[in-house]
């Protein structure tokens, strides 16, 4: 990952209903965390830290937030147990005061076990999502976890928590690495949204079909896609094509490097800003 300098440079700003509100602001950041993935989000004092990365990676992450004078972490969402999604657990544990933890109720690999040893006797609690659920933060602050393991997924991919953070009436949706399986598993809910991370680092799956009908019911306004230097052909061209063809707008950690998202609900805009 590229060294993080204060300079930051404003790719495009423009004017979006959804954020409409009496004020507040809210910052949405995507990190450069090579081929992982990582975000954060904070509104109104709320700190949501969304995957960590890799953990050689994550000491990047670190540096960022507390260069924001973040100290809490209100909620840790794990999306699954990859180590390119999970494994920097310890380093942020050591550096922030994580409040609470959220976990898919599925599929674990040896860092859930060792994160849920570790917290045995700890004053986090450990939540555990296994049906779609609703976690209300304030009155216009809500979470919406799409994911159904009533079945145990095949794959560790497909055992990612999908779900949709909304503030107002503005959407982000969470994907983790969910591949074909895994997203036909949400294809019946409400997924609009205006910003995707896009699922699995931009892979495709076999069915091209289901892939456009997934991606066509998100119709992402901007379609994030955290990936790095891998032998896999992340993000797929095929991918890549569906949202031109949407009309989203594509940006890749691996191109611009970290992004953040900054939602005025004052003036009603929408500012993304690129930085190393």
């Amino acid at each position: 990952m590229k060294n993080f300098f204060k300079i930051i440079f404003l790719i495009f700003i423009f004017s979006l209903n959804s954020c409409s509100s009496k004020d507040d602001i809210a910052k949405i950041f995507f990190f450069d965390v090579n081929q992982g993935d990582s975000s954060f989000v904070t509104y109104n004092n709320i700190s949501i830290l969304i995957d960590t990365g890799e953990k050689i990676f994550t000491n990047d992450v670190i540096k960022i937030l507390k260069s924001k004078n973040i100290k809490n972490i209100d909620y840790l969402i794990l999306t699954h147990d990859h180590s390119d999604h999970s494994s920097g657990f310890f380093e942020i544990y050591d550096n922030f005061k994580i409040k609470n933890l959220i976990l898919p109720d599925t599929l674990r690999d040896e860092t859930f076990n060792e994160i849920e040893n570790f917290l045995e006797n700890s004053n986090i609690t450990i939540n555990y999502i296994k049906n779609p659920s609703n976690l209300k933060i304030s009155n216009n602050f809500n979470i919406k976890f799409l994911s159904s393991f009533k079945n145990t997924p095949e794959e560790f991919n497909d055992s990612s928590l999908v779900f949709k953070l909304s503030i107002n009436d503005f959407d982000v949706l969470y994907t983790g690495d969910i591949e074909e399986n895994g997203q036909l598993n949400v294809l019946n809910q409400d997924l609009k949204s205006e910003i995707l991370k896009v699922p699995h680092h931009g892979a495709y799956n076999n069915d091209k079909n289901n892939v456009e009908k997934f991606l066509t019911k998100v119709n992402p306004l901007v379609s994030i896609i955290s990936v790095g230097s891998n032998s896999y052909g992340h993000p797929s061209k095929n991918t890549l094509n569906i949202l031109n063809t949407l009309n989203s707008k594509i940006l890749r950690t691996d191109e611009v490097g970290n992004i953040l998202i900054t939602c005025n609900f004052e003036n009603d805009s929408l500012t993304i800003d690129t930085f190393f």
